[in-house]
C-alpha cells in the first residue's frame, strides 16, 4: 500500500472577498471527497482571495493512487470557477 500526495495550486476565477473563496472551496473540497474518496485540506493562501494551495490525499494499490490523483486534477481543470496554476505529485 502506498500513500498518494497531489498537490494543487488553484486561482479561483470568481471571489470577491475570502467569504466568497471559502464557499466555493468547501464545495469543491466536498464534491472532490465525495466523488473519489479521499481527503483534501487546504495548506496555503489561507488570507489570498483567489489562490489556494491544497493536498489531496489517498492510499492503496500504486496504480489506483496515481490514476485517482491524475482523476481528481482533471476534475479541477474542468471546473470553470478553478484554474490550475501548478500541481505535483509524490507517492510515499
Amino acid at each position: 500500500m502506498v500513500v498518494g500526495i497531489c498537490y494543487l495550486e488553484i486561482y479561483d476565477r470568481s471571489s470577491n472577498s475570502l467569504k466568497d473563496k471559502r464557499r466555493l472551496l468547501n464545495s469543491l473540497k466536498e464534491k472532490l471527497k465525495n466523488r473519489f474518496n479521499i481527503c483534501v485540506i487546504e495548506i496555503d493562501h489561507h488570507q489570498l482571495w483567489q489562490r489556494s494551495r491544497l493536498a489531496v490525499i489517498t492510499g492503496g494499490d500504486p496504480s489506483v493512487v496515481d490514476r485517482t490523483l491524475k482523476k481528481v486534477i482533471s476534475y479541477v481543470e474542468k471546473n470553470r470557477k478553478f484554474q490550475v496554476i501548478d500541481f505535483s505529485m509524490e507517492k510515499r
